[in-house]
């Protein structure tokens, strides 16, 4: 789920994820409750990128996928905020 810094759920934002080892991309518009679902990437590496008008842009390297398990990026990213309000 994308979410602003209140816990507030973000419909509509725009997410691309880049399999770094071969540039491979995805993109994804988030649902009316913030929900986004990228099906069948392969196990590997990637960035996640996330942009919505009117707040700033937020990005995380380092995301590596395993087979049986789904990544938690909110979770690899706890401490910073997902999304602030420009």
């Amino acid at each position: 789920m994308v979410s602003d810094e209140s816990g507030g759920a973000l419909p509509g934002v725009e997410v691309q994820v880049t399999q770094t080892a071969n540039g491979a991309t995805r993109f994804v518009v988030t649902g009316g409750r913030g929900e986004h679902v990228l099906p069948n990437l392969p196990i590997g590496p990637y960035t996640l990128e996330a942009k919505l008008q009117g707040f700033s842009s937020y990005a995380q390297n380092g995301i590596t996928l395993v087979g049986g398990r789904e990544p938690d990026h909110q979770r690899d990213a706890e401490g910073e905020r997902r999304s602030r309000r420009r």
